[in-house]
């Protein structure tokens, strides 16, 4: 009985032995065989760059109707949502302020009108008098001209029987005919008269023409342009509110097709809101740029619009120059730039001010080496991967291009079939022993 009990306890003695054996021996082998790593083979392939962000689709034209200060809308026949046509009647306008405005200018207008017809008569009478005083004078003139010749001559007569007359007496001869004497005498004393009388005329036409050049100051050339420029600023604000007034009369309509966003409530037609109509035809989708982003999206870069039943592509139409800046009720400042996508072939999947994937083309390679994004790391030194030789690990430098979801364009560093160790954790450096547990990276 105790032999039995020696045999079954040497039985498990050894079996304990064993399974320790298997727990420890294993345990050690594989303490100092190499770590696993999963590794990739660098491809050669294309890839793309994109951006994606969330944006809001937004029309290029949009246009709001408004009565106008002081004017209201008589009858609104749309709502907000619905969908006009060009040219359609959008609201009826009460037309009582245009007429006001109508009969207010169109009597501004006459009134200059009027005023400018009686400052050209005015004009053309103070020419016709001066032209008038001015043939007067010279006739008068050249009256006096004559009569001051006439004198003279008279003069000249009468000196020269007096000096006859002096030598027949020195001489004691027969004395000259008196009546011739007397006669000439008396031509000369009339005509001195004559002449004095003409020159105070002159004096008084001359003095007349003062006067009146003096009144035509009102009507100078430059008081007839202004008067002129007031007639045509009357004539174009009443053309203006006639134009309006029939406006009015046939109602408010749409310039282009597109969707009613808004119109003013009850109280507010009374004041300057109205009736927004936008574009359905002409869309873009707009997002917000950070600052790690703005020199990345540019003008004319590729996107894809998504909404949820549809895609659509577009192209960068522009870049915002000016930051927007928002502020968190924290206190903290945001700078943004916005971006323009512009939609190819929008649809009525598209709804106005509503929100969109937008997904721009950075740029691509083509036929490049490609290795997974994780094999990448990056610190001071630059970007790197780690490749796996011969069960070593070797840091390698590389130059990146662009870069997808899962896949990185490497210009220099890795070549094509090159094993990269794909997302490496802290305990993998340089010149480590490895076991590769091998991919490919496309």
């Amino acid at each position: 009985m105790n032999k039995k009990k020696w045999i079954i306890g040497s039985i498990a003695g050894v079996a304990v032995v064993g399974l320790i054996a298997l727990l420890v021996i294993p345990s050690e082998i594989k303490k100092n065989q190499p770590p696993t790593v999963k590794t990739a083979q660098a491809v050669r392939g294309d890839v793309e760059q994109w951006y994606s962000a969330t944006g809001k689709i937004r029309s290029n034209r949009v246009k709001t109707y408004s009565p106008g200060t002081g004017m209201s809308f008589q009858e609104v026949l749309v709502g907000v949502g619905d969908r006009v046509s060009e040219g359609q009647i959008l609201a009826r306008m009460d037309t009582t302020a245009y007429e006001k405005a109508v009969d207010q200018t169109e009597t501004a207008y006459r009134t200059a009108e009027k005023g400018l017809k009686q400052l050209q008569n005015s004009l053309n009478e103070y020419q016709a008098d001066l032209s008038s005083l001015d043939s007067q004078i010279a006739a008068l003139k050249a009256e006096i001209e004559r009569e001051n010749q006439a004198g003279e001559e008279a003069a000249k007569q009468a000196q020269e029987l007096a000096r006859q007359l002096m030598k027949q007496m020195n001489r004691g001869g027969q004395s000259l005919d008196a009546d011739q004497l007397a006669a000439l005498l008396n031509a000369q004393s009339q005509s001195t008269a004559n002449l004095g009388d003409k020159q105070i005329q002159l004096i008084g036409l001359q003095l007349q023409r003062y006067v009146r050049e003096a009144q035509g100051a009102s009507y100078s050339a430059s008081s007839l342009d202004q008067m002129r420029e007031t007639v045509d600023t009357a004539k174009a604000a009443y053309e203006s509110a006639k134009s309006l007034y029939d406006e009015a009369k046939s109602g408010v309509t749409a310039d282009f097709a597109g969707i009613v966003s808004e119109v003013g409530s009850g109280s507010s037609m009374l004041s300057s809101a109205g009736i927004t109509v936008k574009s359905d035809s002409d869309l873009y989708a707009e997002i917000e740029l950070g600052k790690y982003d703005i020199a990345r999206v540019k003008a004319e870069q590729t996107a894809k619009i998504t909404v949820p039943t549809a895609e659509f592509g577009g192209k960068v139409a522009s870049v915002g120059a000016i930051a927007q800046v928002s502020s968190t009720l924290t206190g903290t400042s945001t700078s943004t730039v916005t971006a323009k996508i512009h939609i190819d072939n929008p649809s009525d999947a598209l709804l106005i001010d509503y929100d969109c994937d937008v997904d721009i083309l950075l740029g691509k390679d083509t036929d490049a080496v490609l290795v997974p994004v994780e094999a990448v790391r990056s610190d001071n030194g630059g970007s790197y991967c780690y490749l796996v030789e011969d069960g070593l690990v070797k840091r390698a430098a590389v130059e990146l291009g662009y870069s997808s979801d899962t896949f990185t364009a490497v210009y220099a560093g890795v070549g094509e079939g090159d094993l990269v160790v794909n997302n490496p954790t802290a305990d993998i450096s340089d010149g480590a022993r490895v076991t590769p547990e091998t991919g490919k990276a496309g």
